[in-house]
């Protein structure tokens, strides 16, 4: 739920950002990633609500204009790439929120998915390559650490480094 404490927590990891534009960008994809991850549940949700809720938080936060659909729409685009490869965001979503890394290309890429088809575009691109980058790379150091795995540990949390497109 995007109660108080999820709130100052996104906006704690926007403030980790070394500029406004970057901030921005921060803001953005972690109200998405909580998002995406709050509704990727087992239960009805009241999305009307939902989204007034959203919306009004983004709206106080980064101004009018600015909605959950707006912010959906970035998580799609180009312009994600550089959030993506950050790793101060990335370590900062994943420490507020504990959400394991492996997740987060996952939830990247449902978003993607909707929106190119809604849009009736390709999902082809940079973030697209990304998330199969990722995805690679997850289940590498997945199988990897599988024979010498004694317990149930998820390895993927915090051991994984965020690598950039060629």
């Amino acid at each position: 739920m995007l109660d108080d404490t999820a709130q100052q927590r996104i906006l704690t990891i926007a403030k980790t950002a070394n500029n406004s534009r970057q901030a921005l960008g921060y803001f953005r994809l972690a109200v998405g990633l909580f998002y995406l991850n709050e509704i990727m549940v087992d239960r009805e949700i009241d999305f009307d609500a939902l989204h007034r809720h959203y919306n009004r938080f983004i709206r106080e936060s980064i101004g009018a204009g600015h909605s959950i659909t707006s912010v959906l729409q970035f998580m799609s685009g180009e312009k994600v790439m550089a959030v993506v490869h950050s790793d101060t965001f990335m370590h900062g979503f994943m420490d507020n929120f504990g959400v394991p890394f492996h997740h987060i290309p996952l939830m990247l890429l449902v978003n993607l998915e909707v929106s190119k088809n809604i849009s009736k575009i390709g999902v082809e691109g940079p973030l697209h390559r990304w998330i199969l980058e990722q995805q690679a790379r997850i289940a590498r150091h997945q199988a990897a650490a599988t024979p010498a795995m004694t317990g149930t540990a998820d390895t993927t949390t915090r051991e994984v480094t965020v690598e950039k497109s060629r």
